[in-house]
């Protein structure tokens, strides 16, 4: 589990890191993030079974969210980045 937590967290950092190297703008960079935290949960998803993290009380309970807290933050930069800005005429 720790491996796979480095692994992770190694992976998060320079994707964020590439994002705002090359984002062009605050909207798009939301959008790449949200993306890229969508994609993490769906190999996080499918990396659980396979190390069988679910076989273990406590494990599970992280493992399943982590999960959950990639999703909400995934769809939540994307929610965010289509958001438009108020006007303040």
């Amino acid at each position: 589990m720790q491996c796979a937590l480095n692994i992770l967290l190694i992976v998060l950092f320079f994707g964020c890191l590439l994002i705002g190297r090359f984002a062009r703008s605050a909207p798009s960079a939301r959008r790449a993030e949200g993306i890229l935290l969508l994609c993490k949960a769906a190999l996080w998803g499918v990396a659980g079974p396979l190390l069988r993290f679910p076989a273990f009380g406590t494990t599970c309970f992280i493992w399943g969210l982590i999960l959950i807290a990639l999703l909400c933050c995934g769809a939540f930069s994307l929610w965010k980045s289509r958001k438009k800005p108020a006007n303040l005429d």
